[in-house]
């Protein structure tokens, strides 16, 4: 079974979950933490799906240096430049959570990268 396969089924898997728990004697409370257990379930998926495949690699390294990932945010000067520059860093926190990268995978994906980092 192929990573696409395995996907649509844990998809399936899910939707069979979220069925039970939304069944017409379920309680106001327990549909609302279902309909959150969807949503977040389907984030995170179409996030390992999209970013997959042969150039996942290259799109995440493109991903680490733009967001701030492995080099400090702060800017002594200007506080504006800081704030923009944790906006970015917030991004790549997110996308690193639903793929749930590890620390070491990061900074893997700094020393593959052939381009230096420079100035945002």
């Amino acid at each position: 079974m192929g990573f696409r396969e395995r996907i649509l089924a844990r998809r399936e898997a899910y939707r069979e979950t979220f069925r039970v728990l939304t069944f017409e004697g379920a309680s106001l409370r327990t549909r609302a933490l279902a309909r959150l257990f969807a949503f977040l379930v389907g984030d995170a998926e179409a996030f390992r799906v999209t970013i997959s495949g042969v150039y996942a690699e290259r799109v995440l390294a493109d991903l680490r240096r733009y967001c701030n990932a492995t080099r400090p945010t702060f800017d002594p000067h200007n506080e504006r430049i800081s704030a923009f520059r944790e906006g970015r860093r917030d991004v790549w926190l997110r996308i690193a959570a639903f793929l749930q990268v590890t620390e070491d995978q990061v900074y893997s994906l700094a020393e593959a990268d052939p381009k230096p980092q420079t100035e945002a």
